[in-house]
């Protein structure tokens, strides 16, 4: 009788299953979930909207509200979500595309 190799692959695969350092406690992992400080959202109050737009129109309008950044960043105040990079100066404008000299058709 010819003695088949696939017949000693279980035992193989068994000897390599077996853990090699079984007395060996297993670290203790701590468990921490992502939503322990979750706080669920809550709409604003309801207020009376011809009164907070009246408010907004003491205060100088939307425009107040869209150079609020601006006027921090002059006061040297960081704005949310600032960054070095945002305090750049822009980029030099970049130089022209050139042609493709690819041999295609002339």
């Amino acid at each position: 009788m010819k003695f088949h190799p696939l017949f000693a692959l279980p035992s193989v695969v068994l000897v390599l299953a077996w853990p090699v350092h079984a007395e060996t406690p297993a670290q203790e992992l701590e468990y921490e979930s992502v939503f322990e400080g979750y706080q669920a959202y809550s709409d604003p109050e309801i207020q009376n909207w011809p009164k907070v737009n009246q408010l907004v129109e003491e205060i100088g309008g939307w425009r107040v509200y869209a150079r609020e950044p601006y006027e921090e960043k002059k006061e040297g105040k960081p704005t949310e979500g600032s960054s070095v990079d945002a305090e750049r100066p822009p980029a030099t404008k970049p130089p022209a595309p050139t042609p493709h000299h690819h041999g295609g058709a002339r």
